[in-house]
Formats: structure tokens, sequence, C-alpha cells
């Protein structure tokens, strides 16, 4: 895994704690802001590219979902993670 930056590891933390209350996809903008909209587009970018999270817009509304080695980040990082296996949008059930 890339270094990622502590406010990076930060907001994910927060959308893994925030899942639950979602299926197991949190919606973007939802409850989870850690610095602003545009800070936290920017670090939601670099969970991107490092390959642990990735979304998908449906009904103009954008949702977060985890990839299997973002799954393993949070299990590394102490979290719960039953939840975010719970659902996979139909187009993204190889990730």
């Amino acid at each position: 895994m890339k270094h990622l930056t502590e406010n990076v590891l930060k907001l994910f933390d927060a959308y893994v704690n925030d899942a639950d209350n979602w299926s197991g996809g949190p919606l973007i903008g939802g409850n989870v802001t850690l610095l602003g909209e545009e800070e936290d587009r920017g670090l939601l970018t670099a969970l991107k590219r490092a390959g642990l999270v990735y979304t998908n817009v449906d009904g103009g509304d954008a949702w977060l979902f985890f990839t299997k080695d973002g799954i393993q980040v949070a299990a590394q990082r102490g979290h719960d993670v039953s939840c975010l296996t719970c659902y996979r949008p139909w187009n993204q059930l190889n990730r």
C-alpha cells in the first residue's frame, strides 16, 4: 500500500465507521465530513488511487464501496469489516 497521510487514513476510518449505516456502502457527502467538501474530495481521490475504495453514482448520489484491499486494510486497522462485504453494485462485483 502506498504511504497515505494521516488525514487520508482518518477519512478512510470515518467511512468504514459509517458503512454500517448504509448497508456497507456509505453515501459520499452523507454523514462523513473531515476537513470540508473540497479537501475531503482530494482525500477521497487518494483513497481511490491507493485502491482501497471505489465510487458508484446512482440516481445522482455517489456511494463509496471498499475494494478487497480496502477491506483488508480496515481489518488491519482494527475495524469490524462484516458489513463492508454486504453489498456490491451489480457492475462492481469483481472488485
